[in-house]
């Protein structure tokens, strides 16, 4: 299986893996709201970045904000394996939301089918909001990424 990652932790972060791991169940998806839809078009320009052909600049603004751009090494190998997915799987035809979820108020969870002619890629994100600001409140609109992995293990969306 072909499986990218970078998750942030503790300044800590899990580059690049290739393995037949297991994911998380499916997560249902959530109502969208002004949160969620905010998130939402920023994946869909990352992605539309990525389907372009525009991967150094779809992930620089992408994790505009995120520790895990302090990862330049990280960065550039996820970069590079994004650049693959279109020699392995085809042209991109089109993305589609699989899930989104909420944990308590600070943490959205969502998933992406990047569909291409022969095969689909899943795509994962994890958002946090940031409270590193002095200004920082429980009802900021802040977000930043702190997990972005792709993988072909469609399968296990249906868990």
């Amino acid at each position: 299986m072909f499986r990218t990652s970078i998750v942030g932790s503790s300044f800590f972060l899990v580059a690049i893996l290739f393995s037949t791991g297991r994911a998380a169940a499916a997560d249902e998806t959530a109502p969208a709201g002004p949160v969620v839809g905010k998130l939402h078009d920023k994946v869909i320009r990352f992605l539309d970045g990525i389907s372009n052909g525009d991967e150094a600049n779809a992930f620089s603004e992408l994790l505009v904000g995120s520790q895990l751009l302090e990862q330049d090494g990280a960065v550039r190998g996820l970069v590079d394996k994004s650049k693959e997915i279109v020699k392995r799987y085809g042209a991109h035809r089109e993305s589609e939301q699989v899930s989104a979820k909420r944990i308590g108020k600070d943490v959205v969870l969502m998933k992406y089918l990047f569909k291409c002619e022969k095969f689909p890629v899943v795509w994962y994100f994890a958002y946090y909001r940031d409270f590193s600001r002095s200004n920082a409140t429980a009802g900021d609109d802040h977000w930043v990424v702190i997990s972005v992995r792709f993988d072909t293990q469609v399968e296990l969306l249906g868990y």
